[in-house]
């Protein structure tokens, strides 16, 4: 799902140059998973810049530190569907290229097709699923 994004330079100046993603874990949280900032259309950056700029928040729906400074935060409604390569080892996505929105699918039932344990960010103490739970939330 689309939690934000950055500003462009360059020739995206004025426009998007990444969308912030992120997932839910078990427990319906949302998790930084990365930025993307390939695969787009002209016509793509233009529609979901209409479509994000009444989205708009002040405040992060996600840990800012993890996603960078400059992140545009928005109302996390708009779901995606992205390819990647692979899970890097601290949980962002590999080589993310943009594929489209899905407006089929709410946010609710967006599932990753595998779930480790260590993409899960939690405390023991605290999680309804402490099995799934590698380290504690920074």
């Amino acid at each position: 799902m689309i939690a934000g994004w950055s500003p462009g330079t360059g020739v995206r100046a004025g426009r998007i140059g990444s969308l912030a993603v992120a997932v839910p874990d078990p427990e319906g949280n949302l998790v930084y998973a990365g930025h993307v900032g390939t695969g787009f259309s002209a016509a793509a950056l233009a529609s979901l810049y209409t479509r994000l700029r009444p989205l708009h928040r002040i405040s992060p729906v996600l840990d800012h530190a993890r996603a960078g400074s400059g992140v545009v935060w928005v109302v996390p409604e708009l779901v995606g569907e992205v390819a990647f390569t692979e899970w890097t080892s601290e949980n962002r996505l590999r080589h993310p290229s943009w594929r489209g929105l899905r407006p089929d699918k709410p946010l609710w039932q967006i599932k990753l097709r595998i779930w480790r344990p260590e993409w899960l960010w939690c405390s023991p103490e605290t999680s309804a699923h402490a099995e799934y739970c590698a380290f504690a939330r920074p």
